[in-house]
């Protein structure tokens, strides 16, 4: 599922499992799809075929991302 922020985002994303605990080895980086990201939390730090990777900023978002990992 893409982990935008949106909570009524349903869309699916297709990644394979190694491709998703390469991304998830960080806890601040999330897979979503091309427009659902949010620049005032977070970055694109890559792009792959269909989705994108983002790294969520050094704050709240960050804390709350990190938490949420534990």
């Amino acid at each position: 599922m893409c982990e935008c922020g949106d909570r009524d985002c349903g869309e699916r994303i297709s990644l394979t499992l190694a491709e998703y605990q390469e991304l998830r080895s960080d806890p601040l980086h999330f897979a979503v799809l091309p427009g659902h990201e949010i620049p005032q939390v977070e970055d694109v730090v890559d792009k792959r075929r269909y989705w994108l990777v983002v790294r969520k900023h050094q704050g709240e978002a960050a804390a709350i991302a990190r938490e949420m990992a534990e």
